[in-house]
């Protein structure tokens, strides 16, 4: 895309800031932070849930077996 035709669309959205993603297409950047942001808590809302997961479980089968710890 040439800088004219950026220089336009700055001019016309009153954007100062803008980048680009694989389209073509002009992006304010708070935009672009504001769909960072909700894809990083998106995942870390996942991952956090799944290592919730994993230790529910594994705490979960020390207990039936009683080899924790405790009891030796």
């Amino acid at each position: 895309m040439g800088t004219a035709h950026v220089d336009a669309l700055r001019r016309r959205h009153g954007i100062r800031d803008v980048t680009f993603d694989g389209y073509n297409n002009v992006k304010p950047v708070t935009k672009t932070l504001v769909e960072t942001s909700f894809v990083f808590a998106t995942c870390h809302l996942i991952f956090e849930s799944i290592l919730n997961f994993l230790v529910a479980q594994n705490r979960n089968r020390t207990d039936t077996k009683g080899c924790d710890a405790t009891t030796i």
